[in-house]
């Protein structure tokens, strides 16, 4: 029973482990990177419009918002075309 439950277990593990440790890119940590100091960036600008109540502010923090979506959104469907789609195609 146990050896049954032990080999239930390895096998079934098996594919998560394979995707949990992924290897990166280079220009993709580049661009997570990038991606950070905009919105460390963004934090800062946060808190002048938040101080300052101006409007010119207001409309940086918010235009640097939008940038950093459009950014993560991007970053994500690599992910999911390059590292996912691969190892999933690989594991079938």
């Amino acid at each position: 029973m146990d050896e049954n439950w032990n080999l239930f277990k390895g096998n079934s593990l098996h594919p998560l482990k394979n995707m949990s440790q992924q290897s990166f890119s280079e220009s993709t940590k580049t661009h997570l990177g990038s991606i950070l100091r905009l919105i460390n960036k963004k934090h800062c600008w946060f808190n002048i419009a938040k101080c300052s109540h101006n409007v010119k502010h207001c409309l940086k923090y918010s235009h640097l918002k939008k940038i950093i979506q459009k950014d993560m959104c991007k970053a994500y469907c690599e992910y999911v075309e390059n590292v996912l789609t691969p190892k999933m195609e690989e594991n079938t």
